[in-house]
């Protein structure tokens, strides 16, 4: 674990101690870095250089926001705040601190600023919840929902039912699903795609499990260099992935077909996510939806785009009994039941 100041991090545990650590180490460390990066600013030859440095520095400075709201926020550490200590996936120590909800902070940080806001989304599906975590008063917001213009034949779901990938049926589930994987990867030997694992376990088990030089796999550090892989080359290379539920553009002929292996439900062993569903409980249903459905706009971006969607995880029937499936989702279901 690094030392900073003489202090070995790992000895740190709990958030007041955190905070004394911040406020006393770390922001005067990113102050310190803030000021030499503008002075090099100031000083570089070129253009590139200077722009280069810049952002460095404006990236150095909303870091110190960051860290600066959470020292000045010590009143709600108690009630909105979690701290949890456990090893990244390379055996290293890691502490992630976090508020339970943002909502409480948003009217500052943003509504304040505008006398009208609008936002535009997908997966807005509950409008209490939506107001709820938005931090703003249901009774301000007017709420409008129009149906998908996508032609859900060029958006088919193939929902194969053959076994749940949770917990306790995972592995025997898993030995069902890779000769599955392979006829769908056969089947779409010419074209690029994605499969969402949901987990890294799951990635790794598919990278034993099937051997195909089409597959791109990554961990935490190497993501964004094998997302421009896939981007860039000009085979039909598959990207394998826990982690591109959202914020990918895979239009067109960057993915014609994807497949989500596990539904995504939040994971039961965070804090963070047992303190949530202690005050709504029902956010553990609706997130589960609305990371669902940014999996599936991964490869659906336009009204000409077309792709297929293969979910292989029987855990979907509980997504199935939610009522805030949209309709434009249902529209391109199509179930499938195989013999287990």
């Amino acid at each position: 674990m690094e030392r900073l100041d003489g202090k070995d991090l790992s000895e740190i545990s709990s958030l007041t101690a955190l905070s004394e650590y911040t406020s006393s180490v770390i922001i005067t460390l990113l102050a310190q870095k803030f000021e030499e990066l503008i002075g090099e600013s100031k000083e570089a030859r070129t253009k590139k250089k200077k722009v280069e440095l810049l952002r460095k520095a404006d990236h150095v400075d909303k870091t110190l926001c960051k860290f600066n709201r959470f020292v000045k926020d010590k009143e709600n550490y108690k009630s909105n705040w979690i701290f949890e200590k456990d090893l990244d996936q390379f055996g290293k120590i890691r502490i992630l601190v976090e508020p339970i909800w943002g909502n409480i902070y948003l009217n500052d940080l943003f509504w304040r600023e505008y006398d009208h806001v609008i936002m535009m989304s997908g997966t807005i599906l509950d409008q209490e919840l939506f107001s709820f975590i938005m931090g703003v008063d249901e009774e301000k917001m007017s709420y409008l929902s129009l149906p998908c213009p996508f032609d859900a034949e060029k958006r088919p779901i193939i929902y194969l039912k053959f076994g749940k990938m949770s917990y306790y049926n995972k592995k025997d589930t898993f030995s069902r699903a890779v000769p599955i994987l392979g006829k769908i990867l056969e089947k779409n030997h010419e074209v690029k795609g994605i499969i969402h694992t949901s987990n890294y376990e799951f990635s790794n088990w598919i990278k034993s499990s099937i051997k195909d030089s089409r597959l791109i796999f990554h961990d935490s550090s190497t993501r964004e260099a094998s997302l421009e892989k896939h981007l860039r080359s000009q085979n039909s290379t598959v990207l394998v992935s826990p982690s591109m539920i959202n914020g990918i553009d895979l239009k067109d002929d960057l993915s014609r077909f994807q497949v989500i292996l596990k539904v995504p439900f939040p994971n039961l062993l965070s804090t963070k996510i047992k303190k949530r569903l202690e005050t709504r409980k029902e956010w553990y249903n609706w997130k589960s939806l609305i990371d669902l459905l940014q999996a599936y706009g991964r490869s659906i971006r336009n009204d000409e785009d077309w792709a297929e969607t293969y979910i292989l995880d029987e855990c979907f029937d509980q997504i199935l009994e939610n009522n805030n499936v949209p309709q434009y989702f249902l529209d391109a279901l199509k179930i499938k039941k195989l013999n287990k």
